[in-house]
């Protein structure tokens, strides 16, 4: 069995359809809430997937760095993503930065230190919505921003700065690969264009003169030939994540950026219906790529069960029967 140990907040990813109820591992994945992991007892041998990390608060952190412990003393279980070990989005491209793999760097809202270069834009630590800002191309414009949000209630602690790195390449598009990491297995997921630096999915704009057929050519090619895999494997490892997906870009020398791992991700939008080239030709065989990887995992078809000494707290709060399912 895999349990799937994720946020109320952050469940939508993986119940709503597609999700996992499509493939092979549909019937051997049990979605559990952080809420209800932590004061359960009754596990199946297998592998546990903490995912979610981005998520938590400081008030968290210790309920579920105890459930992990107590899982990993039974040696029964395989567990992907370690609480105590897996980097958040800042300290990652903190790392990645000093290691010589970013050529941008990110800074706290509310720390001294000040951008060496720009332009910047702001980002949520904690969420996946993408920037908060347009580009700023100076301190002054960071500072009336950064005031404005502060008069509007955002917590400075929770935005990041980060430098603008130009990704864009000699045909006029920026290019936003994606890939997961599921146990040791590298899945490449999608690659999107667009003429605007901030890539958020296939929908971004694509300019005229531009045919969409050679962008879909090019994206099947990436999901085929899994270019980069060496290179990303030992970023995945510095970071900590055996499940997620990660989101980069090539520099013009060829070198990689890091933007963010995702240990939650969406699978597929709902905008992307079945009987479409990009859900037949792209959605499907990368879903039997990732439903293969969950199925490789230790004990995945395992029914042992074992117990441990639940962790006690439930994060404070009444945890509703329903929440599993």
């Amino acid at each position: 069995m895999i349990a799937y140990i994720v946020t109320r907040d952050g469940a939508h990813a993986v119940r709503e359809p597609p999700g996992f109820t499509i493939g092979p591992a549909a019937g051997h994945i049990e979605i559990v809430s952080y809420e209800r992991a932590v004061l359960r007892s009754e596990w199946q041998a297998g592998a546990v997937v903490f995912s979610d990390l981005e998520r938590f608060y400081s008030t968290q952190f210790r309920e579920v760095t105890a459930l992990h412990r107590r899982l990993a003393a039974t040696g029964r279980v395989a567990l992907l993503n370690s609480p105590s070990r897996t980097l958040g989005r800042y300290a990652l491209l903190r790392r990645l930065r000093e290691d010589g793999i970013n050529s941008f760097d990110v800074y706290r809202a509310d720390e001294q230190r000040r951008p060496a270069r720009f332009p910047v834009f702001l980002h949520g630590e904690r969420d996946h919505r993408g920037p908060m800002s347009g580009l700023l191309r100076d301190q002054a414009a960071l500072d009336r921003t950064l005031l404005r949000l502060a008069e509007a209630g955002v917590p400075l602690s929770l935005v990041l700065v980060t430098e603008f790195s130009d990704v864009c390449s000699l045909d006029g598009l920026y290019r936003k690969y994606g890939v997961y990491i599921v146990g040791d297995r590298i899945v490449p997921r999608h690659l999107y264009f667009s003429n605007h630096w901030n890539v958020k999915d296939f929908r971004t704009g694509i300019p005229p003169g531009i045919a969409e057929e050679t962008l879909f050519a090019e994206e099947l090619d990436y999901l085929h030939g899994n270019p980069h895999e060496a290179s990303l494997r030992p970023i995945f490892e510095r970071a900590g994540i055996e499940y997620g997906r990660m989101d980069y870009s090539l520099r013009p020398d060829g070198g990689i950026e890091v933007w963010e791992i995702n240990t939650n991700p969406v699978h597929m939008v709902a905008a992307v219906p079945p009987g479409t080239p990009r859900y037949d030709e792209i959605f499907v065989p990368f879903n039997d790529e990732l439903h293969a990887a969950l199925m490789s995992l230790p004990g995945a078809e395992s029914t042992e069960r074992f117990s441990i000494e639940p962790v006690r707290g439930g994060f404070g709060r009444p945890v509703p029967e329903a929440v599993e399912g």
